[in-house]
């Protein structure tokens, strides 16, 4: 260890450059975390596109059967 490590051994210094290096570890994660709640968000917007144009789908179908059923009685 070298004089000026030893000096900073349990110093402020020494606090200071830990805190530092958590907050930018936090910080990596949270950009990691950031880009995958904008995956996830992208995916529940398809997601809620395909059900809505399913559910069109359903729809006519279903108002076309029941048209039918009517027509025939």
């Amino acid at each position: 260890m070298s004089p000026v490590e030893e000096e900073d051994r349990g110093s402020w210094s020494e606090y200071r450059r830990l805190v530092v290096s958590q907050l930018e570890e936090l910080k990596e994660g949270m950009d990691e975390m950031q880009k995958t709640l904008a995956a996830i968000q992208e995916n529940i917007a398809a997601m809620r596109a395909k059900a809505a144009a399913f559910g069109a789908i359903g729809g006519v179908i279903f108002g076309g059967l029941v048209s039918w059923w009517f027509s025939k009685r």
